[in-house]
Parts: structure tokens; sequence; C-alpha cells
């Protein structure tokens, strides 16, 4: 592996829902555990800027981006490979909030 470049030793095989705000992510996310999914749900309220981004949008859309990014790839990087994952959030989704919410350098530094 060449110095500065990551790999993941696990793979891990998951199904990401995507969906705006109360569209159901959840509640399919929990129909998907009882047919033997394991389940993730994202945290939004353990976002500290989550309140501060809906206040201003402008002014914390950066900080709000990155921790939910973080959040996200952590709860998956815990999970166990044998089980398929399913969650009520995105990684890929993440990215296109990212490229709606954040301009310029922050939006470069994100990417």
């Amino acid at each position: 592996m060449r110095a500065g470049v990551y790999q993941l030793k696990t793979i891990i095989n998951r199904i990401e829902i995507c969906g705006n705000i109360a569209s159901g992510k959840t509640t399919l996310c929990n129909g998907m555990s009882q047919k033997g999914y394991k389940s993730i749900y994202e945290e939004f309220h353990k976002n500290p800027f989550f309140d501060d981004f809906y206040e201003d949008p402008v002014a914390y859309s950066f900080e709000t981006e990155v921790t939910f990014l973080l959040q996200h790839y952590n709860l998956i990087k815990k999970q166990k490979a044998e089980s398929l994952l399913v969650t009520d959030y995105s990684l890929l989704l993440d990215m296109a909030y990212a490229d709606v919410n954040l301009f310029g350098d922050k939006q470069k530094n994100f990417l």
C-alpha cells in the first residue's frame, strides 16, 4: 500500500436508503430489520451543529455536513462484515447534500 492511501480491510455489504427528511427511510429500515437485515439508524440529534444549521445554513453548512459524514462512516465502520446492513442514511446522499450546501473552498475541502 502506498503512503497516504488507505484501504478498509473488511468489505461490508449494505443497503443505503436515500430520501428527504420524513420520507420513510427509518420505517423502511425497520421493516427490513424484521426480514433479517441488521439496521443502523442515523443519530441526527447527536450532530451538535444541526440546530445551528437550520438557524443559519450558510454559517453552519460545512461543519454540519462534515459531522454527518463522519458519524455515518463511523457507524458503518463499527459493523461486522458477516452482516448485511441496511442504513436509513446514505454516504452518497451526504455527498449530494454537500454539493448543494457547500460552495468554494468549503466544497473543495469536503470533497
